[in-house]
């Protein structure tokens, strides 16, 4: 995959005056939108390879209300000509105030002529984006904007027949048609670095009240949604702590090392941790190892379980998941007796949470990913 930067080609359309203004920022309603990461990248499509125009859309719910945005219709013109390409994705997208999500986007250009196409320069896509959905008292609402991305050169387009242009084949779109990259049923999660020696080190986190994370699973069983506030501090004999909730589940964290204590649903305590379970020894760092006994009690179902991880910070990772791209700490989790995999975290601190989980349970592999967040300012 090849990259290049936008702002020669930017600069030098300023100067010359030829192309379209550019838009990369606004408000629509209730949301306001960027474009960034907008570059050139060269993929293979149709065995063929081809330089795409690829930004990522990001949206802000600016509202004091939460939205859902249930589908995103996508038209894009090319600047010279070409037919307009035309998309739609379904959500849906729950977005609470204040919380962002990103949508990676990318077109490519056809070529129909027998003797090939020579770079026409200046190319410069045009979309046109509508979101469409209801707030949170179920009243519709739809956010409709243009998105102009600043010029580049596209040397290489699809190559393909006359024959193939009058008659378009299902598996090759249309001149400057969208391609979303990822749709939901496709892993929208991608290591671009990794080290194996750091000297990154990480602290314990402080979460603040309103701090919240939006994350999206999927298993053999099934695909899910959710979303973790840090609703309160609270005090559990005598030990501070942060209370997570999700729903009408509550999740008790010691404040001094995130050890999780106990979680209740409805005020029900569903299940303990004897003692905390210390998910982490702080500060982590790349190398670091330890062991971690587990003893926890499911006094509703009941049944108790026992058993002792063996822990690694095995590497650095840059990640990209829906949310976006963050340096992380790929952390292991194995099972001491069997030495098999339980857990894959990759933890950000920027975050103060895994925007990644792999889960390896018996039904499966079960995935988490971070698909948006928000985060209270230090006061």
């Amino acid at each position: 995959m090849r990259r290049t930067s936008l702002a020669i080609l930017w600069m030098v359309v300023s100067l010359g005056g030829c192309a379209a203004a550019v838009k990369t920022e606004g408000q629509s309603g209730p949301i306001a939108w960027r474009a960034t990461d907008m570059g050139t990248v060269t993929r293979s499509i149709a065995g063929q390879a081809v330089d795409t125009y690829e930004f990522t859309l990001v949206i802000k719910n600016v509202s004091d209300r939460t939205i859902v945005f249930t589908r995103m219709d996508r038209t894009v013109y090319q600047a010279g000509g070409g037919d307009p390409g035309r998309g739609s994705r379904e959500g849906p997208w729950a977005l609470r105030p204040g919380v962002e999500r990103r949508f990676p986007l990318y077109t490519y250009t056809r070529c129909t002529s027998p003797r090939g196409c020579e770079d026409r320069g200046g190319a410069q896509p045009l979309w046109q984006i509508v979101f469409t959905g209801v707030d949170d008292q179920d009243r519709p609402l739809e956010s409709r904007f243009e998105v102009r991305l600043p010029p580049r050169s596209a040397p290489i387009y699809v190559q393909v027949s006359p024959a193939t242009r009058r008659a378009p084949s299902p598996d090759l779109p249309a001149e400057g048609s969208v391609i979303p990259a990822p749709t939901p049923d496709q892993p929208a999660t991608q290591v671009i670095a990794r080290a194996t020696s750091s000297s990154l080190t990480v602290e314990a986190p402080t979460w603040r009240r309103g701090d919240e994370w939006e994350f999206r699973t999927d298993s053999s069983t099934g695909k899910g949604a959710y979303v973790w506030t840090v609703d309160r501090e609270e005090t559990i004999d005598g030990v501070p702590t942060y209370v997570i909730r999700t729903g009408t589940r509550e999740i008790f964290y010691r404040k001094a090392d995130i050890a999780t204590l106990r979680e209740t649903v409805e005020g029900r305590t569903v299940l303990t941790h004897s003692p905390a379970r210390l998910r982490y020894v702080w500060p982590l760092g790349v190398g670091k190892t330890w062991e971690q006994p587990i003893h926890e009690e499911r006094p509703t179902e009941p049944r108790t379980t026992e058993r002792v991880d063996v822990v690694t910070v095995e590497a650095e990772e840059t990640v990209t998941v829906p949310a976006g791209t963050f340096r992380t700490l790929k952390i292991v989790y194995r099972n001491k007796g069997t030495q098999a995999i339980r857990y894959e975290e990759w933890y950000a601190p920027e975050l103060k949470q895994p925007v990644l989980l792999r889960e390896h349970l018996s039904s499966g592999l079960r995935v988490r990913e971070l698909t948006g967040f928000r985060l209270e300012d230090a006061r």
